[in-house]
């Protein structure tokens, strides 16, 4: 299994090509570094032998791959994917398994001890919203790698806490309803410690 991984270097980008790596599957990353942040977790990532970091779509001309992650990203050109994943795209691709998210939130996101950033919204963590519709993202990891293991998706997918919340146009039938395991509260703690812990390098 090979999976090219487009803003590889995005902080959700990072997450997900950190869990692929961890399971044996072999990542094309394509991400400038444009940030000092991007260019630490390029470090983070570079020393896996699983792991491919590119700077440039024209490296990727002519690949196939099984899977293609688009992280608010369209589709390199020259390449084929058995299925392609947009993730947190506005705009919906035919060709594509759109996937929209509420509030994602983890390590290595723009935050502050206080709330994260989601699209130049501050957004606090205590916030009704941010507590009712907020989804950790190696929750979202997890799903996405269970969703590739299935042959056949819809094209578009919603995913949620709340089972009985519409989050968009889409009909109930398209949402996935995440189950939580652990209190919301908790994911947070350990992100705000991970953030203090590392707030002089980000």
């Amino acid at each position: 299994m090979i999976v090219c991984v487009t803003n590889c270097l995005h902080w959700i980008g990072f997450h997900l090509v950190n869990r692929f790596i961890e399971n044996d599957v072999r990542v094309d990353g394509l991400s400038e570094l444009t940030t000092d942040r991007e260019e630490q977790l390029s470090f983070m990532l570079g020393r896996n032998s699983s792991f491919s970091l590119y700077h440039d779509e024209d490296e990727l001309k002519g690949n196939t791959y099984t899977d293609t992650v688009l992280i608010d990203a369209v589709m390199p050109g020259g390449i084929q994917s058995v299925k392609t994943y947009r993730v947190g795209a506005e705009k919906t691709e035919s060709d594509c398994i759109n996937i929209s998210l509420p509030f994602v939130f983890g390590e290595w996101m723009p935050m502050d001890e206080q709330g994260m950033y989601v699209n130049q919204e501050y957004i606090r963590f205590d916030d009704t919203k941010f507590q009712t519709q907020a989804i950790y993202v190696g929750d979202f990891v997890d799903c996405l790698m269970q969703w590739m293991k299935i042959p056949v998706l819809p094209k578009q997918i919603s995913l949620t806490r709340d089972k009985n919340v519409k989050t968009g146009k889409e009909t109930l039938e398209k949402q996935l309803y995440i189950r939580e395991n652990r209190p919301i509260d908790e994911k947070v703690s350990e992100v705000i410690n991970h953030y203090k812990k590392l707030k002089n390098y980000l």
